[in-house]
């Protein structure tokens, strides 16, 4: 028998964990690691390389996270440490590359584990047959491989596999009811040594993902109505001894994560009782739980409360209902904090209409599409009721307690994925063990139903066999740009450098890596004790990815607000902000010297003004535009672009910034004092302004401004582009600024310190029959690369560096 556990948990593994590994070529670069999504994973690796290179301390505390003010990090830190408590021993602390190459294979490890673990679990207690279909099924279902893939560093792969130990632990109590005659017995009981193994695992369950006290939740509802529905006083007491032990054990070995006592520090957020992040919240939660069930359970043995099922049910549903609304009344931030909690699963949360794992299964897209689900779960999901069913009949009929606990875990998990489909990761450890539980049923009589009556197993297999076809074909629709993916990257070393991320996320890795090649360096990366010299403003789903590439402090990233409302707020703020001199101040509040536009401004784009500065930096890349309908959108005379990428293939010519879609494209922006154009016109007359731009990216931008000559004739521009010298190396003015009004021509010239120190110089006159002189030569129309740049704006807090400079060559 252990041989046989042994081989099927072998098998299982390396099988799991050779699906897991097929983006190998396109994880393991030319260029180096690069991560399959632009996510999540980028903040855990920086906590990993955080941890190596400082170890045993844990990232906490980040000044690049939430620039300028800094933020606490809502993820426990014990994922991330335990991953740099392993990696450690055996590379060189400096070694950044050493530790991405052994990090990104820890996912494929535990998701591996995750599947051997299914296949016991399932062969434990449906059946050895159902072990094999059980774990089978789960290392193949995408929805299962997408938190285990190699490259997808996430705390989620490991609750997968920790809420998995947690089922089998409480499934184990469930099987093995006890009737102990005292107090002192129930306490050295099987059952109780294994309630506190549950203790253990809950807790650190929830160090790894508060997110878990949800499962946690489920478990201790199901202890509660086991210990309720006790047949006498007896087995109620056994019950009620192992439930507080595991709740006792769970709350003891939080206390010293959780406490603000021990901590030292409060959430600045969230302050001290919230759900969302380790806090009183969690100890004191699980310790009342236990202390209530035990005290009713004292108060049932003593009082005629507890001399019937009936009424041990209502005195304890009314004792507890007392309890918690004692409490709820009694600490007002505990009252705030659950309904801060609760926000997660209502509409009102902006974040989960952005995040896409927060979407329902069935509407992942935003609107009602089983696709989504069918190719991450199979098309089993159109019989999971029936076989739910089958299988509750089944359990029913036996008596086995176990099983019930594993229908009722299922059933919270499924309806918990409709709402969230991130949960669809443990609820596909729970959806294997069903499929093969009623597999295993079913081939087990297929063989004696045929000879009896053949029609029924017949169709019965037909059936069976469209699901299993429908569901390997919806897989391949999930599977198959990943290895088609990884098979160019194998024939072409090109291909291979691209990495795994889609296209609309790989000019973002693009724009990461060229603020670290081309922008001045900042402090504190690696020493939270140091103050980072400014910050850059991007969209919120790619600050994690930015961050890790650039090794520069973000305004937003993918925390959303719970890193910080005041710099979240401020970001949208300014990119739906519609005039530029009020933006910029933005910019000086949040120390943001430079800034990413791409197609959703902050994040989304929807509502925003035509002239919102989302749209200006974007769609109109900072020139003066006419849409089809509306007015025109005015250029931006301050900010400058210095890098420009887009998703179109290296074959399609490209005319603009702007690429049409689906492709897509980005701009790196920095703000400049601008130098001052003024000259003569007519009085009242239109006057224009153009400039050509070129890209490295090999797009090609005029940027055209316009104004009106004022009662005097006088006109005024302010430009932040030079027209002699090298701004960026990513971007180049072609010619002189080319001016009209009137028919009457002329141009101007302007040097990058003229930019730098807001300079005014003389436009050309183009008033009509007067004669146009050449424009003065510039004396010095470049800048120095060793002479610092000395712009206007400093960022906030420090006194000597400037806040807005060129970009180096």
């Amino acid at each position: 028998m252990k041989f046989a556990r042994t081989r099927m948990f072998g098998s299982l593994f390396l099988f799991a964990a050779a699906i897991r590994s097929i983006g190998y070529a396109t994880v393991f670069t030319p260029v180096g690691v690069q991560l399959p999504y632009a996510g999540d994973a980028y903040y855990h690796l920086r906590r990993i390389w955080f941890s190596v290179a400082r170890f045993p301390e844990s990232l906490s505390f980040d000044r690049y996270v939430s620039f300028p003010e800094g933020s606490q990090i809502i993820w426990p830190a014990t994922f991330d440490v335990m991953i740099a408590a392993l990696i450690r021993p055996f590379v060189d602390p400096g070694d950044q590359a050493a530790v991405e190459a052994l990090a990104v294979w820890f996912p494929v490890l535990l998701g591996a584990t995750t599947t051997a673990v299914v296949g016991l679990f399932a062969a434990r207690f449906y059946g050895p047959r159902a072990g094999w279909l059980a774990g089978l099924i789960h290392a193949v279902l995408p929805m299962g491989f997408i938190f285990s893939q190699l490259g997808m560093i996430d705390h989620h792969v490991a609750v997968a596999l920790l809420t998995t130990v947690m089922l089998w632990n409480a499934c184990e109590i469930f099987s093995h009811d006890e009737r102990i005659g005292t107090w002192r017995a129930a306490f050295e009981s099987r059952n109780t040594r294994l309630a506190a193994i549950l203790g253990l695992v809950t807790a650190g369950t929830i160090l790894t993902w508060t997110g878990a006290l949800i499962h946690a939740g489920i478990l201790q509802l199901a202890f509660v109505a086991r210990w309720l529905l006790a047949s006498d006083r007896r087995a109620a007491r056994s019950r009620a001894v192992e439930f507080a032990v595991a709740q006792t054990v769970t709350a003891l070995c939080l206390t010293p994560f959780c406490l603000a006592m021990f901590q030292g520090t409060t959430w600045r957020e969230f302050g001290t009782w919230s759900a969302l992040v380790l806090s009183n919240l969690q100890p004191t939660y699980f310790a009342m739980a236990g202390a209530t069930v035990a005290g009713v359970q004292w108060l049932h043995e003593r009082l005629p409360l507890g001399r019937s099922r009936p009424r041990r049910i209502v005195s304890a549903v009314g004792l507890a209902t007392l309890g918690v609304t004692v409490c709820l009344a009694a600490l007002p931030p505990l009252r705030n904090a659950l309904l801060l909690a609760g926000g997660w699963f209502s509409d009102s949360e902006r974040l989960l209409g952005l995040a896409a794992e927060m979407r329902p299964l069935l509407a992942a897209t935003g609107r009602f599409d089983p696709t989504f689900a069918f190719e991450r779960l199979g098309t089993g999901l159109l019989v999971l009721p029936f076989v739910w069913i089958h299988l509750a009949r089944r359990a029913c009929r036996t008596g086995n307690a176990a099983q019930g606990l594993v229908l009722f875990w299922a059933l919270a998990l499924f309806g918990l994925s409709l709402r969230q489909w991130r949960f669809g990761n443990t609820l596909s450890v729970i959806y294997a063990v069903l499929l093969g539980a009623v597999l295993a049923d079913w081939l087990a009589g297929l063989r004696f139903r045929f000879a009896d009556r053949p029609l029924r197993p017949l169709l019965e297999s037909l059936v069976v066999l469209a699901l299993v076809i429908s569901s390997l074909l919806s897989f391949a629709d999930f599977y198959r740009p990943i290895v088609r993916m990884n098979h160019l990257a194998l024939e072409d070393e090109g291909r291979r450098a691209l990495g795994p991320l889609h296209p609309a996320r790989r000019i973002y890795d693009e724009a990461g890596r060229w603020l670290a090649a081309h922008t001045p360096p900042t402090s504190g990366y690696l020493d939270p004790d140091e103050i980072p010299e400014y910050g850059v403003l991007a969209d919120w789903s790619t600050g994690h990815l930015l961050r890790y590439r650039s090794e520069r402090p973000m305004v937003q990233d993918n925390f959303g607000p719970y890193a910080g409302h005041l710099a979240f707020d401020l970001a949208w703020r300014y990119f739906a902000e519609t005039d530029e001199e009020a933006a910029i101040g933005i910019l000086d509040r949040l120390g943001a010297r430079y800034l990413l536009s791409g197609p959703m401004g902050a994040g989304r784009i929807d509502g925003l003004d035509r002239n919102a500065m989302a749209i200006r930096l974007w769609s109109a890349f900072g020139s003066f535009r006419r849409f089809r309908e509306g007015d025109p959108v005015p250029g931006l005379a301050r900010h400058r672009l210095i890098f420009h990428a887009d998703t179109l293939p290296a074959d399609r010519p490209r005319h603009a910034p702007t690429v049409p879609a689906p492709f897509t494209s980005l701009g790196i922006w920095e703000v400049v004092p601008g130098a001052a154009i003024e000259g003569t016109a007519e009085p009242d007359t239109l006057v224009r302004l153009r400039l050509g731009l070129a890209t490295s990216s090999g797009a090609r931008h005029v940027y055209r401004r316009r104004t009106r000559a004022n009662r005097q004739g006088h006109y005024r521009f302010v430009v932040p582009y030079p027209t002699g010298s090298a701004f960026s190396p990513d971007v180049r003015v072609e010619g002189s600024y080319r001016l009209e009004s009137s028919g009457i021509r002329g141009r101007a010239r302007v040097s990058e310190e003229d930019v730098l120190t807001g300079a005014t110089i003389q436009g050309p006159d183009l008033r009509v029959g007067r004669p146009l002189p050449d424009p003065p030569p510039i004396p010095n129309p470049g800048v120095d690369p060793e002479r610092p740049a000395s712009p206007a704006r400093r960022s906030p807090g420090t006194a000597s560096e400037p806040a807005a400079t060129s970009v180096r060559p």
